[in-house]
């Protein structure tokens, strides 16, 4: 169960930094057009 919700939690922080990611991508992509 421990190790079940670890991974959950990995998998939440990779998705939160992608996220973040996209979106910093996309203000400069905005930004240089």
């Amino acid at each position: 169960m421990k190790k079940r919700v670890n991974v959950d939690m990995k998998i939440v922080d990779t998705l939160i930094s992608f996220d973040i990611l996209m979106e910093m991508l996309t203000e400069d992509f905005m930004t240089g057009l």
